[in-house]
């Protein structure tokens, strides 16, 4: 199981209606952690070619953000495109990663 998926695993177990969360239009009724996380895994899922990431970790906590940075800098690392931005210095490290 890939760390992101880890990720929004403890996302849907950490509520106590898990799946049967009822999420409103625009993720309301979700943290912006959460909702940061719900949109980076349904964005992953589409199998991009090209990554084009302006703060993709905003509102995560550090934990999580390390797990979603690593997982971003390790699928498919011959294939895929990426360009990061950020303005934390934690993820300036990954940011420098990613760019090799």
């Amino acid at each position: 199981m890939s760390t992101l998926a880890i990720s929004i695993s403890a996302l849907i177990g950490s509520h106590p209606r898990g799946l049967g969360l009822g999420i409103a239009e625009g993720g309301r009724g979700l943290s912006g952690g959460q909702r940061m996380l719900t949109l980076l895994t349904r964005f992953l899922l589409l199998d991009p070619r090209i990554m084009l990431l302006d703060e993709p970790t905003s509102n995560l906590d550090q934990s999580t953000e390390a797990r979603v940075l690593q997982h971003i800098m390790t699928i498919r690392p011959k294939t895929l495109s990426r360009k990061f931005r950020s303005s934390r210095p934690t993820r300036k490290t990954h940011r420098r990663q990613l760019k090799r």
